[in-house]
């Protein structure tokens, strides 16, 4: 591909800990990096829950070690999500339910997602659940919401 493209290549390379962290799979992925050379490396985590158990995000500290172990054209670029305080629109339930049915989310990732407050979520995903519209999944490290199959 380096051969016939001449643009500039980014590679983003997603981490999940424990799977992707290991030495002997950093290692695998620094020989394709060397491989592919390309122009720049983004590396990426899990910054909301996911809807596997073994899919935990990893911590900036070794997200950090990685960026060096990869090399000077790589950058960070998972970080904390920060919540909006104020949404601009107001939320409905609805909308809850539609971000629900593309994937299973917790509280926090709905406040992310949709740009509102905690406890707006918790009062919609309540009413919800009162409705029997959504029922909860455990995950390793989380509550998730998850559409109720019809």
């Amino acid at each position: 591909m380096r051969n016939e493209f001449t643009g500039p290549v980014w590679l983003e390379v997603f981490l999940v800990n424990d799977v992707t962290t290991k030495e002997t799979q950093l290692e695998k992925i620094k020989a394709f990096i060397d491989r592919i050379k390309p122009d720049s490396i983004q590396l990426n985590t899990a910054v909301r829950g996911a809807a596997e158990d073994f899919v935990e995000a990893v911590g900036m500290e070794r997200m950090e070690e990685i960026r060096k172990y990869f090399g000077t054209c790589c950058e960070v670029i998972a970080h904390e999500q920060k919540i909006i305080e104020q949404s601009q629109n107001a939320v409905k339930k609805e909308d809850i339910y539609n971000l629900l049915k593309r994937r299973p989310c917790a509280i926090e990732d709905l406040s992310i997602g949709l740009r509102i407050r905690k406890n707006e979520v918790i009062r919609h995903v309540s009413a919800l659940q009162g409705k029997n519209i959504i029922t909860t999944k455990r995950s390793k490290n989380n509550v998730l919401y998850v559409v109720r199959d019809a």
